[in-house]
């Protein structure tokens, strides 16, 4: 499996979890018929638009590049959506902070787990 194949497979999930391709190009500011041709194997997907989809939807960067099991559940929750779009339309100052206490949210966790083991 290609670079190519496994960013087209994870642009279809995007897709699905957006509800149309429409919707993806609204959250990413790709043109519509764009997407279409990334999806078809017409247009390649390279890194810098596979960064950008990542950037303006909210994903790590490389998500696009990494393989996932297709038997795993990797839908994303209507409250992970809507924690998405929030942070999207948020101004830079609010995703520091958002970022920061996710980040300190995710330290305390390692230190109980730590604690615990």
């Amino acid at each position: 499996m290609t670079i190519q194949d496994i960013r087209r497979e994870n642009l279809t999930r995007l897709v699905e979890q957006y509800g149309s391709q429409r919707k993806l190009s609204d959250a990413t500011g790709l043109a519509p018929t764009y997407i279409h041709q990334m999806l078809s194997s017409i247009r390649g997907i390279g890194e810098k638009t596979a960064r950008k989809i990542e950037t303006n939807t909210g994903l790590p960067d490389g998500w696009l590049d990494k393989p996932f099991d297709i038997s795993g559940d990797y839908q994303l929750t209507e409250d992970e959506m809507r924690l998405i779009d929030m942070y999207r339309s948020a101004p830079d100052i609010m995703k520091q902070a958002i970022l920061s206490v996710a980040q300190a949210s995710s330290s305390q966790v390692d230190e109980e787990i730590d604690k615990a083991g």
